[in-house]
């Protein structure tokens, strides 16, 4: 996860917010739009290819969550944000009080949404980022859990003619299939993640008052090749010729 006041190169423009990579990609109608600026700033900064995206809005996010039932998660932390934006179009400036109690807690669409999007914690974005990836965990793990993928796959072109508004991707639906059998193929304990955080940022104040946040580079670096490196690594004092002549592998060559 990448907090989004991350102050980067964005490149073909000045530094700014990650965040503000899609919108200079929309507004200017670059190659891509948003997202075509997004996955090359985010290649351009951090060094990881970016292959598809999926982007979608809050009405997706909300069918998603309902499509499967809800999700069940334990919070921590109670939540008391008197300060959550009103989504209400009516009132765009207003709040909407939300208070969540710890525990474990069964939730719908639109709380899952809130719990997701809320700010108010003590560690602000670094703590949403963590509840963003505890949902995907949940959803991944009711999904497989439940056996759920051969129901959702006979409902998947309603689903999709419902959403198509409101999501966008360079997947083609055969591709999002494909990838959906295969994630549930993968072992739940074998699943990472990582939050660029606040071991790996410090706070500034741009010569125009914004407050940012700067990467640590190197310490970005270890966390990246952490979470995408799948080569092992070698402690500098072992003999890696020995370790070889222990291992006695054989290659065949099939013609």
């Amino acid at each position: 996860s990448v907090p989004r006041d991350l102050w980067v190169p964005i490149p073909g423009y000045d530094q700014g917010r990650i965040n503000t990579a899609h919108y200079l990609g929309d507004a200017y109608d670059l190659p891509g739009g948003g997202p075509g600026l997004a996955v090359e700033t985010v290649q351009h900064n951090l060094g990881v290819p970016i292959h598809y995206y999926v982007r979608l809005n809050f009405r997706a996010f909300v069918e998603a969550i309902d499509l499967i039932g809800g999700l069940d998660i334990y919070v921590e932390e109670e939540i008391d944000d008197p300060e959550y934006p009103s989504s209400d179009p009516l009132r765009p400036y207003d709040y909407d009080p939300l208070y969540i109690p710890s525990g474990m807690i069964h939730m719908d669409g639109e709380l899952t949404l809130k719990y997701a999007r809320t700010r108010h914690s003590s560690g602000g974005d670094f703590d949403r980022a963590a509840r963003q990836q505890q949902v995907l965990r949940a959803i991944l793990e009711k999904v497989t859990a439940q056996n759920l993928l051969p129901v959702l796959i006979t409902q998947v072109p309603q689903v999709w003619e419902t959403l198509t508004g409101s999501i966008a991707t360079d997947l083609t639906l055969p591709e999002i299939l494909s990838l959906g059998s295969l994630v549930t193929e993968i072992p739940y304990a074998n699943v990472e993640s990582a939050v660029i955080d606040e071991s790996c940022t410090m706070f500034w104040e741009t010569p125009d008052g914004q407050q940012v946040l700067v990467l640590l580079r190197d310490c970005m670096r270890q966390i990246r090749d952490e979470i995408f490196t799948s080569e092992p690594v070698v402690p500098e004092d072992e003999d890696t010729s020995t370790k070889l002549t222990e291992e006695a592998a054989t290659v065949s060559v099939l013609r």
